[in-house]
């Protein structure tokens, strides 16, 4: 999106001004791309899960599907919060990498009263939903069969716990790398481990999903409560 508004601009089909103004307000066309991304990836992570190399779960009956899912949001919340007490303790450590991790969640809308429902909507929502199709879904997928020596559905590779975690790396470095800044690179790579091993652990996505949702919308939350509380507060 930004490269076709600065060629628009360069081919005068945009003024700069008009240009700028657009890349300052980019949150509709990442809302776009956030759903293509989840109409294209969906159909391929479910060819895959076909003949997928992630173990079967025990099927659990729906009174506990629902309490995971409430445990799964709470522990979002809770790494969410986790997270927010690190950061504070850590980045006044580096200036210039704190401003530039400032800047870019006050443009995303985080931490911010200042946000709009779209804007809401792409962190939360459509973030969660699209990255685990893509890093829990397929990379996962993909790089398991790639440390397991998978040559096709009949010739399954029992996945060892040294295959997992090699294979769950991989998708988690993949992920850290898709967030394109050194703070979120590091603890987006920390959260995708551990997604990866709720996907494996359940089968089902939709966990997964329900960290990440959790985790993303609680960061709206965290600069309000932190300014509220005493600094010992707020991190006990």
């Amino acid at each position: 999106g930004m490269l076709l508004i600065e060629l628009a601009a360069q081919a005068g089909v945009l003024s700069q001004a008009r240009a700028a103004a657009l890349i300052d307000s980019l949150t509709p066309i990442v809302v776009l791309t956030q759903a293509v991304r989840i109409v294209a990836m969906w159909p391929w992570w479910r060819h895959v899960a076909r003949s997928t190399l992630v173990p079967r779960a025990e099927s659990l009956p729906p009174l506990k599907r629902r309490l995971g899912s409430v445990g799964l949001a709470l522990l979002g919340v809770g790494l969410q919060f986790v997270l927010g007490v690190a950061l504070t303790l850590i980045l006044p450590l580096f200036p210039d990498v704190m401003d530039e991790y400032t800047e870019l969640m006050d443009s995303a809308g985080a931490g911010s009263s200042d946000f709009s429902l779209l804007s809401v909507l792409s962190v939360t929502v459509l973030a969660a939903v699209g990255e685990e199709i893509v890093c829990r879904g397929v990379m996962l997928e993909y790089a398991l069969r790639a440390v397991s020596g998978y040559r096709g559905p009949a010739s399954h590779a029992p996945i060892n716990d040294r295959m997992f975690w090699i294979a769950n790396a991989l998708q988690a470095a993949a992920f850290g790398l898709l967030h394109l800044n050194i703070v979120q690179s590091t603890y987006a790579f920390l959260l995708g481990l551990a997604m990866g091993w709720v996907y494996w652990k359940t089968r089902d996505l939709r966990y997964p999903m329900v960290l990440h949702l959790s985790i993303n919308a609680a960061s709206y939350i965290i600069e309000p409560i932190s300014a509220a509380l005493p600094s010992v507060a707020f991190i006990a």
